[in-house]
């Protein structure tokens, strides 16, 4: 065989393992369904959590490794921000209590899940809802390391997504809430 013939076989192996890959991608049979990142807060969900719904729309980007790497090479080198373009699957999440113990719960949920090894940076070290704001800090923003701001990059604007499907949440702050309210 020849050099040329065994780069034809190779190449074609390697278009039918992509091709299979692709339909693969297509296909998922885990009761998750692919969606398009929102911007800012929309209400195209199939359904809008209440007070008395226990069921939540988990929104995780498709390939986490790469969400991973581009949120950190933007944290490291800036530009434009990839986040708008991350392509998101959503999976249903059955969570218990009010709509402030839920969306404290995904939260934590969505952030120990981007940073996986580190779980003192994702816990919810305070919550609270004031108006239609939730106000959040996690351990990483009151005791940072250096790096910090990688983890910050990757886990505040899917937070802020998640929390955001809530009618009673619009806006998302990764700070104390102000005092006297």
């Amino acid at each position: 065989m020849s050099i040329a013939t065994l780069l034809r076989e190779f190449a074609t192996y390697l278009l039918l393992v992509a091709l299979i890959l692709a339909a693969g991608a297509c296909h998922r049979n885990d009761g998750s369904s692919r969606v398009s990142t929102p911007g800012p807060k929309q209400n195209s969900y199939a359904f809008e959590p209440t007070a008395q719904s226990s069921q939540v729309q988990w929104i995780l980007p498709t390939n986490m490794d790469a969400y991973r790497q581009q949120m950190t090479d933007f944290a490291q080198t800036g530009g434009a921000d990839p986040f708008p373009g991350i392509p998101m699957v959503r999976k249903p999440l059955d969570l218990q209590g009010s709509v402030e113990e839920r969306a404290r719960a995904l939260a934590h949920k969505t952030a120990a899940t981007v940073l996986e090894n580190r779980p003192g940076a994702t816990e919810v070290v305070q919550f609270q809802l004031q108006g239609s704001t939730a106000y959040i800090q996690f351990g990483m923003d009151v005791d940072g390391w250096a790096g910090v701001s990688v983890a910050i990059a990757m886990v505040h604007p899917l937070v802020a997504l998640n929390l955001k499907q809530f009618p009673q949440i619009d806006a998302v702050r990764f700070e104390a809430p102000p005092e006297g309210n």
